[in-house]
Parts: structure tokens; sequence; C-alpha cells
């Protein structure tokens, strides 16, 4: 099933998304980890001077000790007393420091125990020399000097070894800190360089995808302009399947008005034209006198019939026209031809039109060359001319004049009626349209400027209109060189 594009672009936003949130996960683990480290490098830095000051402790204890054994200083004494009080709670503190450490713990509880046995043969020692040189627990003191002796070299065993530990952490902080760093760099280079890569392959993969749909989508409008059939409809349930979907609707709907409208057209062609052209004939022959003398209201009504059926003639030839030049049907011959030339002779053919309202033809700068089948574009200047002509009042003046320009030819024709409203101009070139109601009693279907704008444009120009309501118009087209 091909994934919508909506779900295409959750895709392409989600996958990096997600994977900038798992890289983002691990540097939050790396950096903490890396913290934990500093944090372990300084509390063993604290531990060290922790166990240096306990063991400098008991060497001061030891000292002061020995120093009021032989002088009998009270001073010594105090020293000896403040010292001896200090030293639990140090290695309170530094229990209180390694408390995540098991075997850390354990070697404190050695040193715990060999502490307290030392306090108690440092306070015996004081006692006895308190007492007097010969008294019992003097001599027990002297007996309790091997003893002390083994304490004090276990016990600053125990710290030394402890702070060997320490110390081996210390001096890897600094390598774990870096390869950490390291770690750290090297994730966020791959996270990077994965999200780009990760990003570019999706948006690849969708874009080519879409732009080969799209693409489909662009030939087939190609293809139904120029009348091809259409290339298979694209699978899926996406936007693009269902716009493909609904053009391949409008296609079909689109070859079957064609073919009604073909179908109309020869029905107009071979039902319609060729009737109306027999019986035109036929009420030419009735006016002849071939069937006896006619009354004068007989030779009214005969009149006004012949009427009717030319209009109708020439709606069905305009239309049969227009289809032709719209569909490509109606062939070019190209050449290069004088201007003057073709406008004296569309001059000729409405100046009856002209002389009935008084009206005056005038021309200006058509002494050059133009591009173009004479025949197609004698037509468009006689149908601007003649509506020129047709919607001036009695009297006034229509002027046709040539431009050269850079690489075409722009040719005017002004009038001097009534002029042509915003609204309306827009719509003047399109199929049967009408200015207003009055225009419609002037005669014509509204086909002239349609079949005026096809055939320009088949030439590949342009055409349109300059005009202010009380002022005129101006009606332009513009042929290429």
């Amino acid at each position: 099933m091909t994934l919508k594009i909506s779900q295409k672009g959750l895709i392409l936003v989600a996958v990096p998304l997600l994977c900038e949130i798992l890289f983002v996960s691990i540097l939050i683990f790396l950096l903490n980890q890396a913290e934990h480290d500093a944090q372990r490098a300084n509390r063993a830095k604290l531990v060290i001077l922790q166990a240096q000051s306990f063991s400098k402790g008991f060497f001061d204890a030891g000292a002061s000790l020995l120093a009021y054994t032989k002088t009998g200083s009270p001073l010594f004494a105090q020293r000896f007393e403040a010292i001896c009080q200090r030293l639990p709670e140090e290695l309170t503190t530094l229990e209180t420091l390694t408390t995540s450490n098991n075997s850390q713990r354990e070697a404190l509880t050695r040193i715990r125990k060999l502490s307290t046995r030392c306090l108690e043969i440092f306070a015996e020692v004081k006692q006895g020399a308190e007492l007097g040189d010969f008294s019992p627990a003097f001599i027990e003191t002297k007996e309790l000097t091997a003893e002390i002796e083994g304490l004090l070299s276990q016990l600053l065993s125990a710290v030394h070894k402890f702070s060997d530990e320490e110390r081996q952490r210390q001096k890897d902080a600094p390598q774990d800190a870096a390869h950490s760093r390291l770690l750290v760099q090297q994730l966020l280079i791959l996270g990077v360089a994965m999200n780009i890569l990760i990003a570019f392959v999706l948006a690849r993969f969708f874009s080519k995808n879409i732009a080969r749909r799209l693409l489909t989508l662009d030939q087939n409008s190609t293809r139904l302009q120029s009348g091809q059939p259409l290339a298979a409809p694209l699978t899926g349930s996406d936007e693009i399947a269902e716009v493909d979907k609904r053009f391949h609707e409008m296609a079909n709907a689109l070859n079957e008005a064609s073919r009604l409208k073909q179908e109309f057209l020869a029905m107009i062609s071979h039902d319609m034209r060729s009737p109306l052209t027999a019986l035109n004939l036929t009420l030419e022959l009735l006016e002849g006198g071939s069937m006896g003398q006619l009354q004068p209201e007989a030779t009214q009504r005969i009149e006004r019939s012949k009427h009717s059926i030319s209009r109708l003639l020439i709606l069905i030839n305009e239309l049969l026209l227009l289809e032709k030049l719209e569909t490509g049907k109606s062939e070019l011959r190209k050449t290069v031809v004088p201007l003057n030339f073709l406008v004296d002779e569309c001059l000729e053919t409405v100046r009856p039109l002209a002389d009935d309202k008084s009206i005056v033809l005038t021309t200006d700068n058509i002494d050059c060359r133009v591009l173009a089948d004479p025949d197609k574009l004698v037509q468009v200047l006689i149908n601007l001319l003649s509506n020129a002509i047709k919607f001036s009042e009695p009297g006034k003046t229509v002027s046709l004049s040539a431009q050269k320009q850079n690489n075409f030819t722009e040719i005017r024709i002004r009038d001097q009626g009534s002029g042509i409203t915003k609204e309306k101009q827009s719509l003047l070139f399109n199929r049967f349209s009408q200015t207003n109601k009055a225009d419609e009693l002037k005669g014509g279907f509204g086909l002239g400027l349609a079949i005026c704008k096809a055939i320009i444009e088949q030439h590949g120009g342009q055409i349109g209109v300059d005009s202010e309501e009380g002022r005129g118009s101006t009606f332009w087209f513009r042929l290429p060189d």
C-alpha cells in the first residue's frame, strides 16, 4: 500500500527525531557518567586528605603522650586529650566519604578496631604515667609498649593501603574523563552523521517517488492537451493517486464532451447547413420568378426569410471555423506580406458599411511587412473594422495604425464609440459574448472576437482591448516577426 504524502512527511520527520532522541539519551548518560567520575575523583582527593589527617593525628597523639610521660607537663596532657577526642570524629568523616564502597568499608572497620585499641592503650599509658615511675600501672604500661608498636604499625599500614587505593582512583580519574570526553565527541559526530544520512536517504526516497508520480501527472496533462491516450492510472491511495484518479475521470468526461461536440458539429454541417443552403436557393428561384410573378408582400417575406437563413448559415460557418481553429485543424499559410495591401483590401470591403453611417476611415504608418496568413489576417482586420464601425456613432472616425516593436508588429484599430466597462473587457473574447442587450440588436452572434483571438494565437501573437466608457475603444493585436 502506498503511503500518503502526509504519512511520508511524518516518517521523514519522526525517524531522524527518534534517532536524535536516542543519541541525546546516550549523551545524557555519558555526561552523567563523566560527572560521576569527576565527583569520584574529588571524593578520592578528600578521602586521601582525611586519611592523612587521621594518620597524622595518631602520630601527634603518640608524640604528645610521650612528651607528657617525660615532662609531666599538663599542656601535653591537654593536647593529647584534644587529639584523642578528634580522632573518632575524623574516622567517622572518613567512613561517611566511603559509604558507597564495600571494600573500603571493610578496611575502615578494621581501622576502627585498631584505632579503638590504640586509644585504649594510650589511655592506660597516660594513666600509668600519672601514678608515678614505679607504680604497677606504669610497669604494665611498659609491657604494653610492644603491643602499641604492633597496633600502630598495623593501623598505619591499613591507612596507607586505603590511601593508596584512593590515589590510584585519583590517578585514573583524568584518563577516565578524557575517555568520556572522547566518547562524547565521537558519539556527537556519529549522531550528526547518522541523522544527516537518514534524513538524506528518506528525503531522496520519498522525493524520487513523489517526483516520479508528479511527472506522470504532468505527462498526462500534456497527453490530454495533445489528444494522446493517458498513461495507466497510478496505484496506491495517496493524494497524488487520488488526483490522478480525478484527472482520468475528468479526461474521460472531456473526451465524452468532445465526442458529443463533434457529433453536434457534424449534425450542423450535414443536417442543417445543406438543407438551409438548398432552401436559400429555392427562395432565390422563387424571387427570380421561376414559379411565376410574386406579389410584393410575398417578395418581402422571401427577403426576410433569405436574411434569416443567411444569418443561420453565417452562425454555422463561424462555429465550424472556430472549432477548426481551436482544435488546430485549420492550417496556416504564413508568408511575408505588405500590410498596406491587406489594409486596402479590408477598407474596400467595409467602406459601404462606413459610408452608410458617414464614418471616416483613416490609416497611419501601415507601410510595413508582416509574417502572417494573408486570408486569416484579412478576416481579423475586417471583423475588427466592422465592429468599430458598427459601434461608432454616425459622423465619427475609425482609425487603423501599425507600429514596429522589437520583435513584433502591433496593429491598433480605434473607434469613437461609447466604450466598454472594465468588467465586460475580460469577457469580450469569449464565445457568444455581447457587451450589453443594446449591442445584440446591432447583429452578430458574439463569435467574431473569439475567432479573431483564435487566429492571432494560432500565429503566436496576442490580442486585447483598451477602453474607457464614453471615450471609445482601441482593439490591438501583435504578430511576431
